[in-house]
């Protein structure tokens, strides 16, 4: 009592911890806290008050009538802070099951206040006596009789009902409305009571909370039951914590909104969602039908063949040769030899001479795939190689034109006839090697083709070659002054081919390798500008080292005032229309380049821009990055270029341009400008006008995969668009004017190639398969836009009408502005949601969520990992239709499929949760999903582990694999699912084949870090089969590959597995003691000894003997500059027994006790060698070898020679003339070792 006020309240809140370390403190604590119950000073009192808390919190209070008098006093305190302790010590003992709850309920009532479900007289009292009495309100779930349980709980006690019926009203008080909250000076203290009374509610099961199944399915909104109450609590709870900018997760308003919606479930099943967005099946087939024969109308009046191949022979010239080869695949030509003679020798002829114009040229390289393509497709029986040969021949006579008719008959055939495409390309390749080909242009063509089948065909090996190739060319054109436009195109369509390829864009070489292809492109865009040259020659140089930029960046052109001059006309529509075709690769390697580039597009004059800002427009769209406001702005630039009559050029290439905007915002603008345009009226428009006129129409009804715009990639067929189906007028139309221009003797030269060209495209759509996924590169482009989740959330279906699960769905539906901190209507809604079993279209919004970039964004990161733990939990549900399912199913393979640069960009920080939920996905991926996906998982996370150097991804899929392997049998967790015999088989060969890459991990993992990966890994290990595993335990690998091993092998050991023998272990020993010491890394050497060590203690006695008598062999023969001795220390120690429990300490992680462990071993090592040798009976061995040891190695050091020394004395009681020669040998190597 003497002591100041503050050492007692400090001594008094230290009793809880007293008591907990020493129980029979209690008498003691009891006693002293005696004195302070009814103390003078308040401060006291309160710690005291306090101090009973801790103890009935901990169930520390042996006997509730030690204080029971005391909470009874005061409970009737003036004071609040002893009063809120007091409610809370009873609510701690009702916990606890030491006082029974309607009992402390009517104490309460006594002597705090009248509990009888009314809550005027509540606000009274003090706010924190409130809080107290909320969280004890919340203990009455628990008072519910064994008998009322087996009767299903069709009974509340009155208590329960009081309790429930006090929360509900309290939560639904005026003070803890949202409007209240916001307005109040003390919000956060209202809020943190309001948080309490939903943790309360939500430990009510639903019978407790007054709600049963009859009352959801029968709900009607003028009904005033309890169900009505719950509905507005959790409204205004949800308007608080939105309007507090406030998360949900792990808050009582998440678990009570949880256990409503899944009791709405419960009642409801199936009927709680409307399937508003299905239609009938009857609707489906009736659509199926409609489209079905508009297709059938569509193909019956586009050209054919035998007309475009008329026209050929009427005229022959390239334009209609060309035309010719785009349809080739639609010819009615059933013999091998007249193929070949229409094809190789007519067409082929006309198709040496070409176009000068760039636009036409990137035309002809895409008939030419759509052509060759026939060639294989004709004959089933005919013998490849035949024709391959007479391919080659031809290639011979005509070396121009003859390599590309190769290089597009191999991109035509399929990827397992790797021996006719290795023919081919060698032949190419040495053409160019030795320089047969006639020109740059030819070369550029004919190997940028067989390189893309070489990506198709994942074989990488050509792409640096080529790209330097390109290289070459375009630098001998700069310096001649010339500018080529093949090799340009052979760039960008390989570019595109690596962006589109995951296998490429999961290695950085190849993602590099596509950075730089970018770079040249930029490049030669600046190099043929007249003006900013420089500023966008850095934005080549930023994309060739993968710096993050953004528009202002090039605030120097973007904000410039007129058009960009130009140097080169030609160069520049060369240069556009090859960034047309790259656009997906920008987008693959990063958004801010297309931006960038797209605003600098907009800067360039007509005259080339239009095929750029097709394609930046509409992969703009499918990421993004525009929205409806940009299609009516560059509408209207289109429009005003279109109208501009001061122009030379008064439209050129706009109108192909507003055909790509027009799909957005509508046909008729675009239909009335390409009349006025295919009309001959040379004074009012340019000859490249009409040009582009005539393909722009072709591109309002359908695609164009040679000029790309969103219209497929290079190697796709020409499609009519799904819009266009029921059309047929509108296409008769095209058809008739294009014809008209193609015949007409008087039309300029441009328009009636372009026009006869058109026609063979439209003739070759007539194979058209209407799938819009194969006109557009959607499915090619991770990236997903504010907008895109606008429109997913406000296509989610409808709940039943007046639920919970029904607000949920709207308040996500009504969160559309762009989220924030303080706006967290979707995350909140979202995690109530996730528990149910939610229909599919939840799927695409979680899909565009997690593809989504801008993970700096906190925000978007909590969305991202609400949304994935959502997908688990969906993918956990066992009972579910099999479509929904697959919906499901798709969106975690996606995301797995992404490269490892892209993935941790969108996944951010929640990438550890998706590698460790591997184990619920893999089991619902078919085994060619698993056998794609694993692998691509594990490069992704050693990656992370090579760069970052980070381990968690990586620990968490090996755990989340073996948990995989172990749940097999028994089925132990939520969601699982049986994997077939081929996927575990799969698996198990794929974490074997994964050692290598585990062992490179050594050079970037810290050591700690390193052990723990390999444990997991090893783990996994551990349950595959030996005949699988058996290939990793040869000591011929690298020399991480090998020390890895030494711990694989004694993990092994010590898990008894199948496959693990003493051989291996013996064997493992024996390679250690050859490697010389690390003076870098030294911990890691002891480590791995004593694993070995403790593994050996299982060793037989005659494996003991040959182990020691191996290891002395080795030191004789290596000397002291092994980990001989190092090696025999620690066995010494481990088979002598005197190790006994320290054995903990080797496996311990701190790697100063592991060389104060290892020291010790050392120092004791030579009497327990000693005497285990004796034991064996190789005692004389040991001594014979010591005494060569001791002859042979005079350069030793006195450390070692100590250590020879120990092992001679003790063991040569019978050697004695030995032993001098031994003191003299060693006298000589060190005067200092003896005295």
């Amino acid at each position: 009592p003497g002591l100041p006020n503050n050492v007692q309240c400090m001594v008094l809140r230290l009793y809880p911890l007293l008591c907990q370390t020493n129980k029979r403190l209690y008498g003691r604590i009891c006693e002293s806290l005696g004195m302070y119950v009814s103390h003078p000073n308040v401060e006291l009192k309160i710690m005291a008050a306090s101090t009973i808390c801790d103890l009935a919190k901990a169930d520390l209070i042996r006997d509730v009538t030690d204080v029971i008098g005391w909470l009874q006093s005061f409970l009737t305190d003036s004071e609040s802070m002893i009063v809120y302790y007091a409610i809370l010590s009873l609510h701690y003992l009702v916990v606890t099951d030491e006082m029974d709850y309607k009992v402390v309920l009517k104490v309460l009532n006594k002597n705090v206040i009248k509990l009888d479900g009314k809550v005027e007289t509540f606000f009274e009292l003090n706010d924190l006596v409130i809080e107290a009495l909320v969280i004890f309100l919340g203990t009455g779930g628990s008072d519910i009789d064994e008998d009322e349980k087996q009767e299903e709980q069709t009974s509340v006690s009155a208590s329960t009902e009081i309790s429930v019926a006090t929360l509900c009203r309290l939560a639904i008080s005026e003070p803890f409305l949202a409007q209240s909250i916001s307005n109040c000076s003390d919000s956060s203290r209202k809020f943190h009571i309001l948080s309490e009374i939903h943790s309360s509610l939500s430990k009510y099961s639903a019978g407790c909370l007054g709600i049963d199944e009859e009352m959801i399915r029968n709900y009607k909104p003028d009904m005033n039951t309890r169900y009505e109450d719950l509905k507005l609590i959790v409204r205004e709870g949800f308007e608080v914590y939105t309007s507090l900018g406030e998360n949900l997760s792990g808050t009582g308003l998440k678990k009570l909104s949880t256990k409503l919606t899944m009791f709405e479930q419960q009642a409801l099943v199936s009927s709680l969602w409307i399937q508003g967005s299905k239609v009938s099946t009857s609707s489906t087939r009736k659509k199926s039908t409609t489209r079905t024969t508009s297709k059938a109308k569509l193909v019956k009046v586009l050209p054919k063949f035998n007309e475009i191949y008329s026209r050929f022979k009427c005229n022959p010239s390239w334009s209609t040769a060309s035309a010719a080869m785009s349809c080739f695949r639609d010819a009615d030509i059933s013999s091998h030899d007249d193929l070949c003679e229409v094809l190789l020798e007519e067409l082929m002829d006309d198709l040496t001479e070409t176009s000068s114009e760039p636009l036409f040229d990137a035309l002809m390289i895409h008939n030419w795939v759509s052509g060759m393509s026939k060639l294989w497709e004709v004959d089933a029986d005919m013998d490849i190689k035949e024709l391959l040969q007479s391919l080659l021949e031809n290639t011979e006579e005509n070396s121009g034109i003859g390599y590309i008719a190769l290089a597009a008959f191999a991109l035509s055939l399929p990827s397992d006839m790797t021996n006719e495409i290795d023919i081919s390309s060698n032949f190419l390749q040495s053409a160019q090697e030795e320089r047969k080909f006639e020109s740059d242009s030819h070369a550029s063509i004919a190997l940028s083709l067989i390189t893309i089948k070489h990506i198709q065909c994942t074989s990488f090996g050509s792409v640096s070659k080529s790209v330097i190739f390109f290289e070459s060319v375009l630098n001998r054109c700069v310096k001649s002054g010339n500018s080529c436009f093949e090799a340009f195109h052979g760039l960008a369509i390989i570019a595109q081919a690596l962006s589109t390829s995951s296998s490429a864009m999961k290695r950085d070489d190849l993602l590099a390798e596509t950075r730089h292809i970018l770079s040249i492109l930029v490049k030669g865009l600046a190099d043929c500008l007249g003006s900013h040259t420089e500023c966008i020659h850095k934005f080549a140089v930023a994309i060739n080292e993968g710096k993050e930029l953004d528009v202002n960046s090039l605030s120097e052109v973007t904000k410039s005032k007129g058009p960009i001059k130009v140097k080169n006309q030609r160069a520049l529509i060369s240069i556009c229309l090859s960034l047309s075709l790259a656009i997906p690769a920008f987008l693959k390697c990063n958004q801010s380049y297309l931006n960038i580039l797209h605003s600098v597009a907009l800067k360039l004059p007509w005259g080339g821009k239009g095929l750029l800002l097709s394609s930046t427009y509409r992969l703009g769209r499918i990421s993004g990055s525009f929205d409806e406001s940009d299609e009516r702005e560059l509408k209207s630039l289109c429009l005003s270029a279109l109208t501009d009559v001061k122009s030379e050029l008064i439209c050129d290439d706009a109108i192909f341009f507003l055909a790509e905007v027009a799909q957005d915002v509508g046909i008729e603008v675009f239909k009335t400008w390409s009349e006025k345009l295919l009309q001959n009226n040379e004074n009012n428009f340019s000859r490249s006008s009409r040009v582009y006129a005539i393909l722009a129409t072709i591109k309002s009804v359908g695609t164009i995969p040679s000029l790309f715009g969103g219209d497929g990639l290079f190697s796709n067929n020409a499609q009519l668009r799904p819009s266009i189906a029921g059309d047929v007028e509108s296409v008769i139309d095209v058809v008739n004017k294009l014809s008209e221009i193609a015949d007409n003797e008087e039309e300029d030269c441009d328009a009636r190639d372009a026009a006869s060209i058109a026609l063979g495209i439209l003739s070759s759509m007539r194979h058209s398969s209407f799938d819009e996924s194969k006109s557009l590169v959607n499915a090619q482009i991770p990236v997903s836009n504010h907008n895109s989740l606008v429109s997913s959330l406000i296509s989610m279906p409808q709940a039943r009408e007046g639920t919970i699960t029904e607000f949920l769905v709207n308040n996500m539906t009504a969160s559309t502005s762009e989220m924030s901190q303080s706006n967290r209507g979707i995350y909140n809604s979202l995690s109530c949601l996730q528990s149910l079993s939610l229909p599919s279209v939840f799927a695409n919004f979680f899909d565009l969520v997690l593809r989504k970039d801008n993970i700096d964004k906190n925000d978007i990161c909590e969305l991202k990992s609400v949304c994935l733990e959502s997908l688990i939990s969906q993918l956990s549900i066992e009972r579910r239709p099999a479509a929904e399912r697959r919906d499901y199913v798709r969106v975690p393979s996606v995301v797995a499929n992404l490269p490892p640069t892209s993935f941790f960009s969108q996944i951010g920080q929640n990438s550890v949760l998706f590698m460790g939920s591997v184990h619920i996905m893999i089991p619902q991926w078919i085994t060619k999903t698993v056998e794609e996906l694993v692998p691509a998982l594990l490069i992704t996370c050693s990656e992370r582990c090579k760069t970052q150097r980070k381990n968690d991804c990586m620990v968490s899929l090996l755990e989340s694999i073996n948990t995989l392997f172990n749940s097999q049998a028994s089925m132990t967790f939520k969601g699982q699912m049986s994997l077939s015999p081929a996927t575990t088989r799969f698996l198990q060969t794929a974490i074997v084949d994964f050692y290598p890459s585990l062992s490179d991990m050594m050079q970037y993992l810290p050591n700690q870090e390193f052990n723990a990966t390999c444990v997991q890994y090893f783990k996994c290990i551990s349950q595959v089969p030996f005949e699988i595993t058996e290939k990793i335990f040869s000591f011929q690998g690298s020399y991480h590959e090998n020390f890895t091993r030494l711990k694989l092998v004694a993990f092994l050991h010590h898990q008894n597995y199948v496959g693990s023998t003493s051989k291996q272990l013996i064997r493992s020993c024996l390679w250690v003691a050859q490697q010389q010491p690390d003076s870098n890394q030294p911990d890691k050497y002891i480590r791995v000894i004593m694993e070995l060590a403790i593994a050996c203690a299982s060793l037989a006695t005659e494996e003991i003997k040959s182990l020691i008598e191996s290891i002395f062999e080795i030191l004789l023969v290596n000397g002291f500059t092994s980990h001989c001795l190092e090696l025999l220390s620690v066995l010494a120690a481990i088979w002598s027994g005197s190790a006994g429990s320290e054995r903990k300490i080797f496996s311990c992680t701190d790697g100063e006790i592991l060389r104060k462990a290892f020291h010790l071993r050392l120092e004791e090592a030579s009497s327990q060698l000693t005497a285990t040798s004796r034991s064996l009976d190789c005692i004389d061995f040991i001594f014979n070898r010591a005494m060569q040891i001791f002859r042979t190695n005079e350069g030793a050091s006195s450390k070692y020679l100590e250590y020879m020394k120990d092992i001679i004395l003790c063991s040569s009681n019978q050697k004695a003339p030995d032993l001098h020669h031994a003191l003299f040998v060693a006298s000589v190597c060190d005067a200092n070792v003896y005295d």
